[in-house]
């Protein structure tokens, strides 16, 4: 005599005696409240799922920004010095800003995320140091 409410289920053998107190009602199971707590499962395994793939990736996200930047930064460097050649009157200052830009592209390749946790705050703080010049620069 056992009702839907008292049954097993496939992927789990409690009962509703072992429900949690709070998804009974008067003795009989909440539907609402089971409900809400198997969304939540699932819900964290998806979070859960995520993280794992953020972190799987995120050695190679960080070599292929990274790159980028310094590909970036390399071009702006070489088009500063092309520009010296062509305008004699503004070849010290080209200069300068090729070269700012050309200590950029090494400085970003110098950040890595290899290093160990505490090492990691200082490659952040570098790379907002690169990003705060970059948007003055601007």
């Amino acid at each position: 005599e056992s009702s839907p409410r008292a049954r097993t289920t496939p992927s789990s053998s409690r009962t509703n005696k072992e429900i949690p107190a709070t998804a009974l009602v008067g003795g009989a199971l909440d539907v609402e409240v089971l409900q809400l707590l198997l969304l939540t499962a699932h819900f964290e395994e998806k979070v859960k799922e995520g993280f794992q793939r953020l972190i799987q990736n995120k050695e190679d996200e960080w070599d292929a920004s990274r790159s980028k930047v310094m590909a970036d930064l390399s071009e702006l460097s070489k088009y500063f010095q092309m520009n010296e050649k062509a305008a004699d009157s503004n070849k010290d200052s080209n200069d300068d800003i090729a070269k700012w830009f050309a200590d950029m592209a090494s400085e970003v390749q110098s950040l890595s995320i290899d290093q160990h946790e505490g090492d990691q705050s200082s490659t952040f703080a570098k790379a907002q140091y690169c990003i705060e010049a970059l948007r003055e620069m601007a």
